[in-house]
């Protein structure tokens, strides 16, 4: 779980658009993700609901007559697990969004190279379906961050 946090803070960074320099406040960093948190979260719920798949896939599994056949019937269990878990990541996010405005989400700050930050950014974007090309150039005397 905390990879998974790890890997989505990355992508909200990506999606802020931060500007790293060596005199960057982390408190600037904070707010930025959470500005960028709360958009992403917005944009999430302009989706149909995991509650509305839920609802419909057990209102189907309980109401079907005739009975479903058993291959139906894992679909529709399958949709009703894939959604809690999407409900679950909802959650977990909008619970982080909140620590982070509240000033109660602990952050242990490292000193990190900027190539390796900027690579992951990148990575999560095309993993994300990204089409457009990203081309990356670091100088190598960049100072840890």
């Amino acid at each position: 779980m905390l990879a998974r946090r790890r890997q989505g803070f990355g992508a909200l960074a990506a999606a802020a658009s931060l500007r790293i320099s060596a005199s960057l406040d982390l408190n600037t960093v904070l707010h930025e993700v959470v500005e960028s948190a709360r958009a992403l979260i917005g944009a999430r719920y302009g989706a149909p609901s995991p509650v509305t798949s839920i609802k419909g896939s057990t209102a189907t599994v309980l109401g079907a007559s005739p009975a479903l056949d058993p291959a139906e019937m894992r679909e529709f269990f399958r949709i009703i697990d894939e959604q809690a878990d999407h409900m679950r990541g909802l959650i977990s996010d909008l619970l982080d969004a909140r620590r982070i405005d509240t000033g109660t989400l602990s952050v242990a700050p490292e000193p990190s190279e900027v190539a390796g930050l900027v690579d992951q950014a990148r990575n999560t974007f095309l993993s994300g379906g990204g089409r457009h090309t990203v081309v990356i150039d670091v100088p190598p005397d960049m100072p840890l961050i």
